[in-house]
């Protein structure tokens, strides 16, 4: 019947067919019934509840399940997404964010992937519809891609759609879609495929795509699922130059194949090059707020299960190792545990069996997989959450080769029936044994969970039974063993899923902001206009979201406004400064231009009404208290200390006499030649902000004696200022701001941001992707070909 089928429809038609119907059983309600991947519902946003306007009684995403937070929602690092999208519009780069940290890198800040190629598909439309379809086209091209790995390995159609639909649906990819760092690990298999051509056949064409498929991966930033991703192609093209298909005729030598693969990565280099040198950059400049042991963390090895069974262990949980949700399934592992009981492995077999155990000894923490712990970049990333694509990977070709060896009849059907029934054996001991995990997660749906992975293996073992004795044929055991597979991996995705709607759909308070013309900050509390959400709207926010920070901000953050804030500035601190000891609002708060304070209208905030300089301003959709304290964006003073460490700044700033208004610190490492008359409070001059865009302020200054010219934006070395069309130097003021003297009279003052190592860095992944193209459209093709 599959083969009078295969009449009709050539085989790429199959398994595309076959790989949509399991996308629409597994996500069903993002296709058609108008939900979606999107978490900004369950999580604040522009309100403290989440996007404006969503329906109180609509479902809501469990975020155990879903393994979201706060700090790493997909829609949240798309309201950046969105601001790179305006930039583009506007015909630049999008180099700089004005409207998070005071100031700071926009494009280059490694999480936001901004020229990925499937998520410019986002930045294109700006809806919500074009997100859900960005993650089904990665999860599409993952499964296809790894079919045609799979053949091009010369398995079996159908083994090859297990292997296909296998990593497809896999946990990881579906549980962590939202997030950007899933862009580039969902599309490895292309990396795989093209790897395996050109040590089969190498060609231009090939390696023009190899190149531009790397460039894609450089171009994803996100160092957390870049290193990982890295570390998988970049073995696999190692293990394909000294071990390349043993059946070949003529093959190749390990020269040739070095030189073909080494062409790409120099490409592909080169095409990344207008992210990758720019992000170094500011990595260089930044600082890692999350410490650098963190890829020393190691989970629980009884918490094995969790790989098989979905949603066996909740996210919520660190205690008990929730990090391992990416779940593999029942049928698949069945799968891998068949092709590691054969008796003939091939190089392939070998390469992932010994790469996956890699991942799996460093996901529980052990030798030699912890040592990866250690090295620079993978000291930074908590790998059990991002290497476990890399590890569901290996699982999903192991599980290919088991259903090859399945179906050929090379593994026969009773050594299937006592695998498949050890497996259970040895899951009802290990979950004997973890009772007290289950009574200290949600003991119903723990059990339920448990039950649905038993009846797979139930499931499995009938249809072997059924082969065994002869009720059915060895094929069509065969095809019920893969729709099973299919079944079961599309019926375990989780079903409550939130209402498609659009997260950036603007309160009535956005409005009442936006009227506002000269530049001014906000500081929202208790989840309001959650960071960076302000991005998509162009409101100046002081908080930001993100592990790296410039160094200054960070040190004016924790000193003068909240010593104990972690990796994200969110403004629910315990210890947010708002008021100093007399009650009144704090110094250090006017001075980065807070004119407004975001408020629930639920939240207890007593002190906002005590505070003298707060007036309540709006009161409707949220309360809105301005302050009437705020230093202006930019101002002059006539006093001046100049000191060459920020801890003796921080000592001159934190005196009661410290005058933020007249008076500034400024930190050199060489003391700069002061002006004379600088040594006065009196008001010295007035400046007028005339223009204040994204990567240019203009600014115009009335000085009747020598003044410092102070704007609270962050310090950044690619800045660049004027005077009367005179270069000058920017100083960094206060800890964290910029500052330049002025002489006495009128003055046009011009600040600019520019980046000369992006400008080289445009031309060289220009030059890169013309030769690619070049490449591509005069192939040479090579006589190489063969088997495994």
């Amino acid at each position: 019947m599959f083969l009078r089928f295969k009449n009709y429809f050539n085989e790429q038609t199959i398994v595309t067919l076959t790989l949509l119907v399991g996308l629409s059983i597994a996500f069903w309600p993002v296709i058609f019934a108008g939900h979606t991947f999107q978490s900004a519902q369950t999580l604040p946003g522009v309100m403290d509840t989440g996007p404006y306007g969503y329906p109180k009684d609509a479902p809501r995403a469990d975020i155990d399940a879903f393994g979201h937070d706060p700090a790493g929602s997909g829609w949240q690092i798309l309201a950046e997404n969105k601001k790179v999208s305006s930039e583009i519009r506007r015909g630049r780069w999008p180099l700089w964010n004005p409207h998070q940290m005071m100031g700071t890198p926009l494009a280059h800040n490694l999480q936001l992937s901004p020229f990925f190629p499937t998520r410019v598909l986002f930045e294109l439309f700006q809806h919500p519809l074009a997100f859900d379809l960005h993650i089904l086209l990665l999860l599409f091209l993952g499964g296809f891609f790894m079919y045609l790995y799979l053949r091009l390995l010369e398995l079996q159609l159908l083994a090859s759609c297990v292997g296909a639909c296998s990593f497809m649906l896999t946990g990881c990819l579906a549980l962590f879609a939202p997030f950007s760092f899933i862009d580039c690990q969902a599309t490895l298999p292309i990396g795989l495929y093209l790897i395996e051509k050109i040590a089969r056949k190498p060609n231009r064409r090939t390696v023009s795509c190899l190149a531009l498929f790397l460039g894609s991966i450089f171009l994803c930033g996100y160092p957390a699922a870049l290193i990982p991703a890295l570390l998988a192609l970049g073995l696999y093209g190692l293990f394909r130059i000294f071990f390349p298909p043993s059946d070949l005729q003529n093959c190749s030598t390990v020269q040739a194949r070095f030189s073909h693969l080494s062409t790409s990565l120099m490409l592909g280099l080169g095409t990344g090059t207008i992210l990758l040198l720019p992000a170094t950059d500011f990595v260089l400049q930044a600082e890692h707020q999350r410490g650098i042991s963190i890829g020393h963390w190691a989970l629980n090895p009884l918490l094995w299960p969790g790989v098989i069974i979905p949603f066996l262990y909740s996210y919520a949980k660190p205690e008990v190792g929730s990090w391992f949700t990416g779940w593999h399934g029942v049928i698949p592992s069945i799968l891998v545990l068949l092709a590691l009981s054969g008796k003939k492995w091939n190089r392939v077999e070998w390469f992932f069996t010994l790469f996956g155990l890699f991942c799996f000894l460093k996901l529980i923490g052990l030798p030699p997989g912890s040592w990866l712990g250690y090295l620079p970049g993978f000291n930074r990333i908590n790998l059990p959450r991002y290497l476990q694509p890399e590890f569901a990977l290996c699982l999903c070709v192991l599980s290919a080769f088991g259903a090859q060896k399945l179906f050929s009849g090379a593994i026969t059907l009773r050594k299937t029936f006592l695998i498949v029934l050890a497996l259970g054996i040895g899951l009802a001991v290990i979950l004997a044994f973890q009772r007290d995990i289950f009574i200290s997660l949600s003991i119903g749906s723990s059990i339920k969970r448990i039950l649905l992975g038993f009846f797979w293996i139930f499931a499995f073992i009938v249809v072997t039974l059924l082969g065994l004795t002869r009720r059915i044929s060895h094929q069509s055991c065969t095809i019920s063993w893969t729709i099973l597979l299919i079944l079961e991996l599309a019926c375990s995705h989780q079903r409550t899923r939130n209402l498609r709607w659009d997260p950036f759909l603007p309160a009535p308070y956005i409005g009442f902001l936006k009227k506002e013309s000269p530049p001014f900050r906000i500081l929202g509390l208790d989840g309001v206009l959650y960071p960076p959400y302000s991005s998509a709207f162009g409101i100046d926010d002081i908080r930001w979201m993100n592990a790296l920070w410039l160094p200054h901000y960070a040190r004016y953050i924790r000193t003068f406004v909240c010593a104990d804030t972690g990796d994200r500035m969110a403004g629910g601190e315990v210890s947010l400064q708002l008021t100093d000891a007399n009650g009144r609002f704090s110094r250090y708060l006017n001075l980065a231009n807070i004119k407004y304070l975001l408020v629930p209208q639920d939240s207890t905030h007593v002190e906002l009404e005590r505070t003298p300089e707060l007036q309540l301003v709006y009161s409707n959709d949220i309360r809105i208290y301005e302050n009437r304290s705020v230093l202006p964006r930019a101002f002059v003073v006539g006093k001046v200390t100049q000191v060459l460490n920020d801890k003796d700044a921080v000592q001159l700033m934190s005196e009661k006499t410290f005058d933020v208004a007249k008076e500034a610190v400024v930190t050199t490492n060489d003391f700069f030649p002061l002006p004379a008359n600088l040594d006065t409070e009196q008001d010295v001059g007035t400046v007028e902000v005339r223009s204040y865009d994204t990567q240019s302020v203009l600014m115009f200054a009335r000085l009747r004696t020598p003044g410092f010219l102070i704007i609270s934006d962050t310090y950044y070395p690619k800045w660049r200022a004027t005077v009367d069309g005179k270069q000058t130097q920017i100083l960094r003021a206060n800890v964290a701001f910029r500052g330049i003297f002025l002489p006495a009279g009128n003055h046009s003052i011009e600040m600019v941001y520019h980046d000369p190592l992006f400008n080289l860095c445009l031309v060289v992944s220009g030059c890169a992707l013309l030769i690619c193209v070049l490449l591509f459209c005069n192939p040479r093709a090579a006589v190489t070909h063969g088997k495994v």
